[in-house]
């Protein structure tokens, strides 16, 4: 029965006016009203049965109950096209005003007015069914600040959560960054976590797994894909401003900062911690994970996350590759003028035809792999320890790395092909410890391209005959064509007889 025929009722039995308003919680005036129309209708003698509800409202309102013609009735189809582009009570009262100049136009009145007659539809909902094995919804969510363990300053933290929509099961952890490499790292825990992968992966439009977000063909980062191919998941991230499509990791998110995270960060302020480490959150993280959230009966389902889990889900994932995943990161570089790219704080060598070019950079644990629209144009292994510089010789230019790469074996080498005297030359200027060879050895070996091997042989077995094993002496030896000639014998003085002396009889 509704209130107007409860005020009836009790009006027959003989209670006031007061007690009536006090106890139903309704307007005095409402009790005086109707209490003046039974009056006039005859409603409260004993013989008079108690009209229906219709019957009340007819007699209050008119006929069927209607209420009086309202100034904005006439406005109500633009009311709703204003409702619609979502104007506020405000921007409607103001454009009222300027259609009823007379009327009531407030803020209040339209608000009214719009509760009374427009009431907002509630959009329904559907419960879906989740096949197991099928969706694992992934998503961050910052929980304050945390030391890493070397004590280091402080940093933000997020919390990762994967949880399959099946079994509600999920695989929680908290880190530093949402980085693409941070990111894949997560989801590669969280299938060795459930020892198995399901058929799709539903991630946000995070950078680290949506380059560029769109409603019909998202762009799909590259590592992201690799990761997808290797582990054959299908990737599914949510349309752009819709996280609700992945609402059950969304409240997971909501569930670890208002359970966990309050307990946890009391604990810590027992033991004097203001900025927990990393570590501490993690491990206390897992244990809650397995304890409490595994454990706890799911509402309308009758079961733990965890039962479920073992009991139908985990059978239905794909089991994992024989080998963990070997993370790929991918760059865009520019080739410096020495030819070589700065990648991850290591230097590889590109062919000097690309020096000023942006290359993209594929790289694993093992190998760096360069690419020029889509062509590969180097490869090197990784660099296992920082700065440390990666060349091809194959990549120099041809006459710089021929000087660059010249040494005192090498020149020696190229000074046996010339000749044998050519060689002991050069043996003889790089001997000297004092006065560095190398430059006054590599212009020995560039006098045969202009005079032979032959001639530069010859030039080299005079210099060694006349004791002028220098560059500028084999030089001179053939500007003036001198390595034909024979060598002059030194003349013997073992005798002590010299030339234009006098003899000792001579002073006699």
């Amino acid at each position: 029965m509704g209130k107007t025929q409860d005020i009836l009722i009790r009006r027959k039995a003989g209670q006031g006016l007061r007690e009536i308003t006090r106890e139903l919680g309704v307007h005095r005036s409402v009790v005086r009203d109707i209490d003046r129309l039974a009056r006039e209708r005859g409603w409260l003698k004993p013989e008079q049965k108690i009209p229906d509800e219709f019957e009340i409202a007819e007699a209050r309102y008119g006929t069927g109950g209607k209420r009086e013609q309202h100034p904005y009735d006439d406005h109500i189809d633009k009311i709703k096209d204003w409702l619609k582009a979502d104007y506020s009570c405000v921007v409607i009262s103001t454009l009222l005003r300027e259609r009823i100049p007379d009327g009531p136009c407030s803020e209040s009145t339209v608000r009214r007015y719009i509760q009374a007659n427009l009431p907002v539809l509630r959009s329904a909902t559907m419960a879906r069914e989740h096949t197991p094995g099928e969706s694992l919804d992934v998503d961050f969510g910052f929980v304050g600040l945390t030391r890493d363990d070397f004590a280091g300053k402080p940093h933000k933290t997020w919390v990762f959560s994967a949880r399959l929509r099946s079994s509600r099961h999920a695989y929680r952890v908290c880190v530093h960054s949402q980085n693409q490499y941070v990111f894949c790292r997560c989801l590669v825990e969280a299938f060795e976590f459930f020892g198995g992968v399901p058929a799709k992966v539903v991630p946000d439009n995070l950078k680290a797994a949506v380059v560029k977000a769109a409603f019909f063909e998202p762009e799909i980062n590259r590592v992201f894909r690799k990761l997808a191919e290797y582990y054959g998941f299908m990737i599914s991230p949510c349309l752009p401003y819709t996280p609700q499509h992945k609402g059950g990791v969304e409240n997971d998110v909501k569930y670890i900062k208002r359970n966990f995270l309050p307990v946890f960060m009391e604990r810590q302020k027992e033991l004097s911690r203001e900025v927990p480490l990393l570590s501490d959150m993690n491990e206390a993280l897992s244990v809650w994970t397995e304890e409490t959230a595994g454990k706890r009966i799911v509402r309308g389902v009758g079961a733990s996350p965890l039962d479920m889990f073992h009991g139908f889900e985990k059978e239905t994932l794909r089991a994992l590759p024989e080998k963990r995943w070997d993370p790929v990161s991918y760059r865009e570089c520019r080739v410096a003028s020495d030819w070589r790219i700065q990648f991850d704080k290591a230097f590889y060598s590109v062919p000097h035809a690309y020096i000023g070019e942006k290359v993209l950079v594929m790289a694993d644990s093992l190998t760096v792999v360069i690419f020029f629209k889509g062509s590969e144009i180097a490869r090197h292994p990784r660099a296992k320890h920082p700065w440390q510089y990666l060349r091809n010789t194959d990549h120099a230019p041809v006459h710089p790395e021929r000087y660059m790469s010249t040494t005192r074996a090498t020149l020696l080498s190229q000074a046996t092909r010339l000749g044998e005297a050519v060689h002991d030359v050069a043996q003889r200027i790089l001997a000297d410890m004092v006065v560095d060879g190398l430059r006054p050895v590599r212009g020995l070996l560039r006098l045969a391209n202009n005079c032979g091997a032959s001639r530069l042989d010859k030039a080299c077995h005079r210099a060694l005959k006349m004791d002028t094993v220098t560059y500028c002496s084999v030089k001179n030896i053939l500007a003036n064509h001198l390595e034909e000639q024979e060598v002059e014998p030194e003349l013997d003085f073992e005798d002590g007889s010299f030339s234009f002396s006098r003899q000792p009889h001579e002073y006699t």
